[in-house]
């Protein structure tokens, strides 16, 4: 499954992501909408995140090795393209988007 998560453990969590994905706020429920209307900035992460560049704001993004976002619907990885750009980037191997329950224990690592 997830990881040495007790069934207690995983029930809990499919219930916590259920009801955020299902809540009106959800980031899910906005990018089902944006695709529905076709509305996809052209490489929205780097132009947004420039500000903070110029602003000597660190950013640091980490991504699953296989996360759907990590993708601005060509051949590119938006990973790569932060990298060119300067970006600090981690890549989780054996994850996908919630890379927390593919691979938390590599995340922790990272993270610290």
């Amino acid at each position: 499954m997830f990881g040495p998560m007790s069934k207690e453990e995983f029930e809990e969590m499919r219930e916590y992501i259920y009801q955020r994905a299902n809540s009106g706020e959800s980031s899910e429920n906005a990018i089902t909408y944006f695709m529905e209307y076709h509305i996809i900035p052209y490489k929205p992460i780097i132009d947004d995140m420039k500000i903070f560049k110029r602003n000597g704001i660190d950013v640091h993004f980490t991504y699953g090795d296989d996360d759907w976002l990590d993708t601005d619907f060509s051949e590119t990885k938006v990973s790569e393209e932060l990298l060119e750009e300067g970006y600090n980037v981690d890549i989780i191997t054996n994850s996908k988007h919630n890379i927390f329950m593919f691979n938390y224990q590599e995340l922790i690592l990272r993270l610290n």
